[in-house]
């Protein structure tokens, strides 16, 4: 078929019209709409429209509707705007500013939005420009980046952050990244039974270490005081009457930084008590319960909204080995089961879970409904010829085992029953036979 005849033929209304060859291909159906195909790097692009009036004025069968379908539907189009897209990324990071840059943007944009809407229409039909949401982003970013050429509103804050709305094209005119967002998008709505799982499984282990760990992470190793410089400190505290002033004073001496024994960058996380694993102060210092939490306090159990982002960091084995030895430097090796359960639970499961879903749904995202139907039709068919060879095997071992037990009470009878096992085996086979034959 020639050029002409497959342009001529591109709006025409046969039932089913298919044009293959080296652009693009038309189907026509009797309905309201019309596809557009085109093959493009190994993948099949297929551009859906209306047979409607765009704009309530041009009918599909109009040049100008014509030209502009032909227009966007080019894969070179896109990579043009592609490019244009790639240069305003560029210019954004490099925050060069030049007002007509940006008009020159601005312009390339609107007559994008324009010939989609003359090719789709607008809104209110289907395959209209605004009924895809991805046109509905690209909409809002044009029409924002007339503000920014407002003298009175282009030095504004809020003005100069919707410029970086126009890096969000690059979502609407890659399909592979479009394909990837929605499944993402769509896997939210999947993911609530998970999350919810999730959340529980924190909330359980962060109880779990306020009941174990809570304050235990505060301990360090203090230089004991000099009895000459610090004489209040060895004053004897009467229980009945404490001195609430040489407390606080003697806490205030706890707290100092300067007088905890130093390990590197950390200061050393000790243990009072001598449980095994746990880390011991040397001659010279004394393990002390300050009011300080390693990390800058984001490490700890002693409240349950931290013990939950503690939680979180061990099950997405974000530098885990720092709690880890350090839980084990206060209370003990014993609490190694404790690490072990919210890692492989946590880690290796919840962790993967997540991920399936996601995959589940990006699977959904790029297969089209038939080709779904027809894989879960080939895994029922799978399944259902596995059942039937465990029951073959099942039968023929229950006829093993009934010939066996006949065998030992009665041998003629379990001669007859294997003759007649063996006869029904050369029956099927010889049914086989003979049906390969026909065939």
């Amino acid at each position: 078929m020639s050029t002409n005849e497959r342009k001529s033929s591109l709006f025409t209304d046969e039932s089913v019209t298919s044009i293959k060859g080296d652009g693009p291909s038309v189907a026509q159906s009797q309905k309201s709409t019309f596809s557009i195909s085109d093959h493009r790097m190994g993948t099949t692009m297929v551009f859906k429209f209306s047979k409607e009036k765009s704009l309530f004025i041009l009918p599909y069968s109009n040049p100008l509707r014509k030209f502009c379908v032909r227009f966007i539907t080019n894969q070179w189009f896109d990579h043009f705007i592609i490019t244009v897209i790639l240069i305003n990324c560029v210019l954004l990071a490099a925050n060069f500013e030049n007002g007509r840059v940006e008009m020159t943007f601005a312009v390339i944009y609107t007559i994008e939005m324009i010939c989609k809407v003359l090719a789709r229409g607008f809104a209110f039909h289907k395959h209209a420009y605004l009924r895809d949401p991805w046109n509905r982003l690209d909409f809002l970013v044009v029409m924002f980046g007339y503000l920014t050429l407002i003298d009175a509103l282009k030095n504004l804050s809020f003005i100069k952050a919707l410029r970086v709305l126009r890096s969000l094209r690059t979502i609407t005119v890659v399909p592979g990244l479009r394909i990837m967002v929605n499944s993402l998008l769509k896997s939210l709505k999947n993911l609530s039974d998970v999350m919810l799982l999730t959340v529980f499984f924190l909330a359980v282990f962060a109880i779990i270490g306020l009941q174990l760990f809570m304050g235990q992470l505060r301990n360090r190793c203090v230089f004991d005081p000099d009895p000459e410089e610090y004489s209040w400190y060895f004053i004897e505290l009467d229980e009945l009457n404490p001195n609430e002033t040489l407390k606080a004073r003697q806490q205030e001496y706890y707290n100092n930084q300067d007088l905890w024994l130093p390990n590197a960058d950390d200061p050393i996380i000790c243990a009072k008590a001598g449980a095994p694993g746990t880390r011991q102060c040397p001659l010279g210092s004394t393990c002390r319960n300050t009011d300080t939490n390693p990390n800058f306090g984001y490490t700890s159990f002693d409240n349950f909204g931290i013990a939950m982002l503690t939680c979180a960091q061990l099950i997405t084995l974000d530098f885990w080995e720092d709690v880890y030895s350090k839980v084990l430097g206060a209370c003990g090796a014993m609490y190694i089961v404790y690490f072990l359960c919210i890692l492989l639970f946590g880690s290796f499961y919840l962790i993967n879970l997540v991920l399936a879903v996601v995959a589940i749904s990006y699977e959904q995202e790029v297969l089209d409904p038939g080709e779904l139907l027809i894989r879960s039709r080939m895994m029922i068919q799978v399944a259902m010829k596995t059942v039937v060879v465990l029951l073959k095997k099942r039968k023929m071992k229950m006829v093993t085992r009934r010939t066996v037990m006949h065998s030992r009470t009665d041998p003629w009878r379990s001669q007859v029953l294997l003759q007649g096992s063996r006869h029904g085996a050369a029956a099927s086979t010889e049914k086989k036979r003979r049906l390969k034959r026909r065939g």
